[in-house]
């Protein structure tokens, strides 16, 4: 599981490169890193699980272009896992999970109306419990996981659910 992160809150124009050099190179090229480095490892039904950010889902994001921006890089990469690796029985996916931790009471702290907002509107109206919600339901997703591979799952307080729609095999319309 992937869940390493440099974190940084900035407006844009506030944000240097190298805060987004720190933050690609603790996320997405660490996770890149080690799923290479495990994938033989992994073959005949290991599993990838990148923790993706659901953060990515508010509607204001103000201050979170660099963290969201690398949180759905791991989605990517664990999509073309997916794709790259199922000859292998590789499964791959991301979870957003949504959930009281230290990083979540120090947003609370940070931004008190952005997170009574986005709480608010969670279904079940709060976070989830790391253990109860999170957890518990993450090892279900893992034991099933080739049903779940090259998915997107949200986590919260009210169950698990996909949240990211692919487009199907037909490719786009334009």
């Amino acid at each position: 599981m992937s869940n390493a992160q440099n974190i940084s809150y900035r407006m844009i124009l506030d944000s240097t490169p190298q805060d987004m050099i720190d933050a690609w190179q603790s996320g997405p090229m660490a996770a890149f890193v080690l799923m290479r480095l495990t994938h033989p490892y992994l073959k005949g039904g290991g599993v990838v699980v990148n923790v993706g950010s659901s953060s990515t889902h508010l509607a204001d994001t103000s201050r979170y272009a660099i963290y969201n921006g690398v949180k759905t890089a791991l989605e990517e990469l664990a999509r073309s896992a997916h794709h790259e690796w199922r000859a292998d029985k590789i499964s791959a996916f991301t979870i957003h999970p949504a959930a009281e931790s230290a990083m979540t009471l120090n947003w609370k702290r940070r931004e008190p109306e952005k997170y009574a907002a986005a709480t608010a509107a969670l279904r079940g109206g709060r976070l989830g419990d790391p253990l109860e919600d999170i957890g518990r339901p993450l090892v279900a997703l893992i034991a099933d996981a080739p049903k779940y591979s090259g998915r997107t799952m949200h986590m919260d307080a009210a169950g698990v659910r996909e949240t990211i729609q692919t487009i199907s095999e037909g490719g786009f319309l334009l």
